[in-house]
């Protein structure tokens, strides 16, 4: 691309052509503040800069890189206010290099783990894998030491390296397995979301989602989940988003859960809970909170059998196709990540 005049001003269109970030992606970065809100032409369009262009790219360039989005928040303040120094650079530079060493250990344990079930499999033609039934223990991988967890720093995201594998029902293969959600699971995800949404007993959210809404998801929640069948079929998910970006609340996230409707009742929403508990564990965050209809008994039931309290009712906090609806609070606190 040439050299744009500072001046000039183009569509979001051409932003997401020129920079290779999409349309929803921007509009993303734009609602939680990484990218400023911008000026609207008379017909309603967004205006952008090269300015716009310079910074969306070192967003998307920092992405590739591994940042997360709250690490290039933090960059972007300081450029912003022209109060940065080579050394405040530096340092987070290197806090983001031990999170990637983390991964690359994450890596080889899973290396290990993945050869040594190989090995174990004779490739013959008998119906009973090995293999497969390894990929539906408890636990495929090692979970980490409270010394491992602790050396992460402070709260963040889950570790793309951990799992975790709750299971119902009998027999040497669970019903179900959950396990850290991959950017390939958002389509089934925005498909799950939507069903709740189209309940009407889940959330204010009136419009269907896409796999382009989830897909931020990927760089900004706290713990992401999703709950698998025998089919490798998608059946429900649970994710923790940050709560508020002050940094007193930085261990504190908002969860929600949904599972599909044909497999509702059958144990998914207490795998995916478990599994998020485990994994907001392993993110360092001492708290998870939501709020949930009054009505939605089947979640309030869950979540009290999980260890959730009730801290309240926010009266009249939303309105849901014209009515105005009463949630519940509810929040459950993870001792082991409070000194």
């Amino acid at each position: 691309m040439a050299k744009a005049d500072p001046t000039t001003e183009f569509s979001i269109g051409t932003l997401a052509q020129e920079s290779a970030v999409n349309i929803e992606t921007i509009r993303y970065y734009e609602r939680i503040g990484v990218m400023p809100r911008v000026a609207r032409s008379a017909g309603g369009y967004r205006q952008y800069t090269a300015d716009h262009l310079k910074r969306l790219t070192f967003i998307r360039r920092g992405r590739e890189l591994g940042f997360r989005l709250e690490e290039l928040r933090n960059l972007l303040h300081l450029v912003d206010g022209h109060s940065y120094t080579c050394a405040q650079v530096r340092a987070l530079t290197l806090e983001h290099v031990a999170d990637i060493r983390q991964k690359i250990a994450d890596l080889r344990v899973l290396e290990r783990a993945m050869t040594s079930i190989a090995a174990k499999c004779s490739g013959n033609e008998v119906p009973d894998c090995p293999i497969i039934d390894a990929l539906f223990r408890a636990h495929l991988t090692p979970q980490r030491t409270d010394n491992q967890n602790q050396r992460t720093g402070h709260p963040g995201r889950q570790k793309s390296g951990s799992t975790y594998f709750p299971r119902v029902g009998g027999g040497n293969l669970a019903e179900f397995i959950a396990r850290p959600a991959v950017a390939a699971d958002a389509p089934a995800v925005a498909e799950i979301y939507t069903q709740g949404i189209e309940d009407r007993i889940a959330t204010f959210e009136t419009d269907p989602r896409t796999a382009a809404d989830i897909e931020p998801w990927f760089g900004t929640a706290n713990a992401f989940v999703t709950v698998i069948d025998r089919a490798n079929e998608i059946v429900g998910y649970a994710v923790a988003h940050p709560y508020a970006d002050r940094r007193c609340y930085r261990g504190i996230a908002e969860f929600s859960v949904y599972v599909r409707r044909s497999h509702r009742g059958r144990g998914v929403g207490r795998v995916a809970m478990e599994a998020l508990i485990a994994a907001s564990k392993d993110a360092r965050l001492w708290k998870l909170l939501s709020r949930v209809f009054p009505e939605n008994r089947a979640s309030l039931s869950l979540l009290e059998r999980m260890g959730f309290a009730r801290i309240g009712v926010h009266m009249k906090h939303g309105k849901l196709d014209g009515a105005w609806k009463d949630v519940v609070v509810v929040e459950r606190l993870i001792p082991e990540n409070i000194d």
